[in-house]
């Protein structure tokens, strides 16, 4: 639906193709870059919206992220013009490691 946001999230790194992102810039859907075991972690933008969620790598749901690459992953996308708006989610929430990560970004981006 044209009318709504639509954000795809893809767990197979089979789908991280260049003529996967062309097809969703023109029909307007926002790729969902992540941090996920065994996929590629880069922030890629497919409109003006970035939507990035952090799963925990390497141990799924619990690992803690560095504040550098957190600090990497705050600065591509505030450095990229064509992002209007961002949405960053924490789903490492298995231990406080989510807590810990939201924080330091907020502090980041304020």
């Amino acid at each position: 639906d044209a009318g709504l946001t639509n954000v795809i999230e893809f767990r197979n790194a089979s789908w991280w193709q260049p003529e996967v992102f062309e097809i969703l810039r023109q029909h307007h859907i926002t790729f969902c870059s992540v941090s996920f075991p065994n996929l590629d972690d880069k922030v890629i933008c497919t409109t003006p919206l970035c939507y990035y969620r952090f799963h925990g790598t390497p141990k799924l749901f619990y690992s803690e992220y560095s504040t550098d690459f957190l600090t990497h992953i705050t600065d591509t996308i505030q450095e990229n013009n064509d992002i209007k708006k961002a949405f960053l989610y924490f789903n490492n929430t298995a231990s406080a490691a989510a807590l810990h990560n939201a924080t330091f970004v907020q502090q980041l981006v304020q």
